[in-house]
């Protein structure tokens, strides 16, 4: 119920003088009003307990960023787009950026404060851990005068904190101390965008002689107050960050942390994860820098200008690089697109007539939009990359080096899905791939590498148009180009001169002449990919892969949102969105997926004994190994048919049977073998032509196993650690001083390749040797018809 407004006062003063007098007047009657992105959520829901306040938000002495040799200092009404937006904040306090870009949508940025997310004391908040990691100082003052005090400290409970009924934050101080930290901060929420934090980790750290030589870790959502972790640092300095070192660090950080159950998580939930971030930040973050740390890749906020010989870079996340004509992005209201733009989960982009515009992806993966386009992004992370083509032409640029073997197949590559109105893309390698989405079809245009529309494999110089429920396919006349084509070549040979460029610029120039090499100190975001886990369960049950959209029911509760390495119980039932996948690890080298707008149930659900059975949709068990002696009985039933497991192979299931790809089930006291079908008690052969997005999916995920040369592993362990790899040792994207736009950079490889034509020769740490390699028919650059000039680099 909202709140009934002419019971509220709000008074205006004209100085921070009048403001203070106010207070001491008429003391805890008047509350401040800056931004109000919290006490509007209160006064909307009918909760604004306060009835009387002074609304600072017009008075300047609040305001300003200032920097000394030693400090730099923020006016407690500094909002979140002015923190992205200072070059001294983002080259030196990147945590504090990062905080400020997750914390709401861009209207909340806008008008929060950084004095409002401390004084509103939520345990929550975005900003305070990086504060306290950064040793943050803050000024209260009132008519009394003014003092500073150590931000640690200054909470002493749940909205509880060291400030007086006549004090107002003034400024918050940051010593200028950051120079060869490695920096961490890691939310984790419900979503990506707009959610509060389940965990919120910030930590910094320094190495010296393989020692850990100075650390600080703070945390929120995890007690009354955002916590900074003293004991947990004193387990971890002066020590290698090793094994025994985590150990130590993660029992002093389990007692220094009191995580609760609430409506967001529970508190083994974020105990377990505050575990894992603080073993990533010391297994990943420190370790990285012991070994390649000279200079560090910048991942929080991509700048426009920055200071001469700085690398600024990134590796995650989707951004714009490049923009011709006007082009809208939607995210709590319309703005136009800019290169630079960090894009979000869920934007919309709408471009007009005679308008392109370029996204980043992964490092090495391109996507580009025509004009009259409208699509979606519908997730960001790099090993699950969703787009939704509304309307419109799209084309995807992916760049290789690698070679096709046994251990390193096509599946290795990130998967990228373009979800349109009648149809499903799969884009799982390199190549040149257009998609034109309209009038009730959708055309897929493959003129370099293969994909898959719908089910139906497209290679090299071949056009897929999907009709009704049917793809017809057909051969294209490689000449037969458009503007947009064109455009997007000019920007692949744009680009890739770019990168031969650097090779006369400061720093690679220099590194080249100095003769000494450099790496990249992987930071944040890059560190985790969300598909390896440091802990593992034992227990059947735990979720490996989930999208936006899954979610499950426990008996005597609601439908909730699942999330990566939830555990899930026997009696619960696990269901899917349109166009959204889902993967269970039941036992150890055993995996169900679940397809699409599916439901499945799971009966039992324990190490003895594993019953699923398919309410509607689909599924896939995979079975990479299989001992009778050790793996529980696992049973599946369809709408009409049950089966025991009796050997590894591949099953799926279906509304109206069951398939033995491979392997052997027990059925109604006969052996199956591979390559039958059992529906309504009847035993068939199977067709052996498997043909459906489910199917490819599964495939790319991983089935069977492999031996990777040193051990028999499951196909999709050896899978997800080739991805893994790819996606640490690949590259990022990097942003020249004084330019707009990024270009792709090798971490040591010069043997990357446009489809295009045209390598990517400027390595960032160059190996001192070149192993010849065999390239892939469909890594062969795509001969343009005309050749073109080179446009300068710049979009």
């Amino acid at each position: 119920m909202r709140a009934f407004i002419p019971n509220y006062q709000l008074t205006t003063p004209s100085s921070l003088a009048d403001a203070l007098a106010l207070l001491k007047n008429e003391p805890g009657v008047w509350k401040p009003f800056a931004g109000g992105t919290d006490l509007m959520v209160l006064l909307e829901a009918g909760k604004l307990p306060h009835r009387h306040y002074i609304n600072i938000w017009s008075l300047h002495e609040l305001r300003g960023i200032e920097a000394t040799d030693t400090h730099i200092t923020l006016g407690a009404l500094t909002t979140y787009t002015e923190i992205q937006a200072n070059p001294i904040l983002r080259s030196e306090f990147p945590m504090l950026c990062q905080a400020a870009s997750e914390t709401g949508g861009l209207a909340i940025q806008n008008r929060g404060t950084i004095g409002g997310n401390i004084i509103n004391a939520s345990p929550a908040a975005d900003s305070p851990p990086a504060l306290l990691a950064y040793d943050a100082e803050i000024e209260l003052v009132s008519t009394r005068g003014s003092r500073w005090l150590p931000y640690q400290g200054f909470h002493t409970g749940y909205k509880q904190m060291h400030l007086a009924p006549d004090e107002l934050l003034a400024r918050i101080r940051l010593p200028r101390n950051t120079a060869g930290l490695t920096h961490y901060y890691r939310k984790v929420g419900t979503r990506k965008a707009q959610a509060i934090s389940k965990v919120c980790f910030a930590a910094v750290g320094r190495t010296n002689n393989e020692q850990i030589a100075e650390i600080k870790i703070a945390v929120g959502s995890v007690a009354p107050i955002v916590v900074r972790c003293v004991e947990t640092e004193n387990a971890l300095k002066d020590r290698k960050p090793d094994a025994e070192t985590i150990r130590l660090a993660c029992t002093s950080l389990a007692r220094e942390i009191s995580p609760i159950d609430d409506i967001r998580s529970t508190a083994n939930y974020r105990l377990q994860v505050a575990r894992n971030l603080l073993t990533d930040f010391v297994s990943s973050a420190l370790s990285s820098a012991l070994i390649c740390g000279l200079f560090l890749v910048m991942i929080a906020i991509p700048a426009l200008a920055q200071q001469q010989g700085s690398l600024n870079g990134f590796m995650t996340g989707i951004r714009v690089n490049a923009v011709k004509g006007s082009v809208i992005f939607k995210r709590d209201g319309s703005y136009d697109l800019e290169p630079g733009l960090k894009l979000e989960q869920y934007d919309v982009l709408k471009s007009g007539a005679d308008t392109y515009y370029e996204l980043l992806l992964q490092p090495g993966n391109y996507l580009r939009a025509g004009p009259d386009t409208q699509l979606q992004l519908l997730n960001d992370d790099f090993d699950k990359m969703k787009v939704k083509l509304n309307l419109g032409a799209i084309s995807l640029e992916i760049v290789t080096k690698d070679t096709s073997s046994a251990f390193n197949p096509r599946e290795a590559y990130e998967l990228i899905r373009i979800i349109t109105p009648d149809a499903e893309v799969f884009i799982g390698g390199p190549g040149i791939f257009r998609i034109n989405a309209g009038s009730g079809r959708t055309e897929l245009i493959v003129r370099n590498g293969e994909a898959v529309i719908n089910g139906r494999q497209v290679k090299k110089e071949r056009r897929a148009v999907t009709s009704n429920d049917s793809v017809t396919v057909a051969d294209i006349d490689p000449k037969n180009e458009d503007t947009f084509d064109r455009w997007s070549h000019e920007r692949a040979d744009t680009l890739v001169q770019a990168n031969k460029l650097l090779k006369d610029t400061s720093p690679w120039s220099k590194k080249k002449k100095e003769g000494f090499e450099t790496s990249v100190d992987l930071p944040d975001e890059a560190q985790r990919s969300g598909n390896h886990p440091y802990v593992v369960s034992a227990r059947p049950g735990a979720v490996t892969f989930v999208e936006d959209g899954v979610e499950f029911y426990r008996p005597s509760r609601i439908w909730e949102q699942i999330t990566d390495k939830s555990q899930l119980e026997a009696g619960d039932t696990l269901r899917t969105d349109e166009y959204t996948f889902a993967e269970l690890m039941l036992f150890p080298d055993t995996h169900l997926r679940i397809d699409h707008s599916s439901e499945v149930l799971f009966e039992q659900l324990s190490n003895d004994s594993i019953s699923v059975k398919l309410l509607r949709g689909s599924a896939i068990l995979d079975v990479a190994r299989f001992d009778r002696k050790e793996a529980p009985q696992i049973t599946i039933t369809g709408s009409s048919t049950t089966a025991v497991i009796a050997e590894g192979g591949n099953y799926r299931i279906d509304s109206d049977g069951l398939t033995i790809r491979d392997g052997k089930v027990d059925f109604n006291e006969r052996s199956v073998g591979a390559c039958r079908r059992i529906s309504s008690g009847t035993v068939s052969e199977c067709d052996k032509k498997r043909s459906d997005n489910f199917d490819y999916w599964s495939r790319h995920r991983g089935e069977g196993r492999i031996y990777d040369g040193s051990a028999t592993v499951s196909m999709v362990t050896h899978l997800a650690r080739m991805r893994r790899l790819r996606f640490k040792n690949t590259g990022f994207w990097y942003q020249s001083p004084g330019q707009s736009y990024y270009t792709f950079v090798p971490f040591k490889s010069v043997m990357f390749r446009s489809p295009y034509g045209g390598s990517y020769s400027t390595a960032l740490s160059p190996e001192s040797f070149m192993k010849r390699v065999n390239v892939r028919r469909d890594t062969v650059p795509y001969r343009r018809p005309v050749p073109s000039v080179p446009s300068p680099p710049q979009p």
